[in-house]
């Protein structure tokens, strides 16, 4: 058994999800992580599994997977060519004074420093006492 990471390319209707892993369980396998999101092709949607199984299994799952209606296309990503993360979405609730540590250690323990997945350092960030002004369709004298 070893692990194999698929991305497939299907329509954006409803009831294709299902009926790729509806394939899998009838089968008998497990997928261990699914994760769907639209592609830049209006209509497509992509679905990117990983599954535990040997080679031979899965050479017959993707040509099932090619069978079903809504599946265009079905490519296994190589482990040496892909790239794997995980993602955590934590909220934490703390009084106005320690939320500032929270982001420190936030920022410390992220993989990615510096960056805008530190917490504290997104784009709208306002000074304190200071209050965004609300957008108005008033023009001003230079967009006149």
């Amino acid at each position: 058994m070893s692990h194999h990471t698929v991305s497939v390319e299907l329509e954006d209707k409803p009831g294709a999800l299902a009926r790729v892993s509806q394939m899998f369980a009838r089968r008998g396998y497990n997928i261990m992580s699914l994760a769907v999101g639209p592609t830049e092709r209006r209509g497509v949607s992509r679905l990117t599994l990983r599954v535990d199984c040997s080679e031979n299994s899965f050479e017959q799952i993707e040509k099932q997977m090619h069978k079903l209606v809504n599946v265009l296309r079905v490519t296994e990503l190589p482990p040496d060519e892909s790239v794997e993360r995980e993602l955590a979405l934590i909220t934490v609730t703390a009084p106005a004074d320690k939320r500032s540590s929270f982001a420190r250690m936030a920022c410390a323990s992220s993989s990615v420093r510096g960056g805008s997945a530190c917490a504290g350092r997104g784009a709208r960030r306002v000074k304190r006492g200071r209050r965004p002004r609300p957008f108005t369709k008033e023009r001003t004298s230079w967009q006149k």
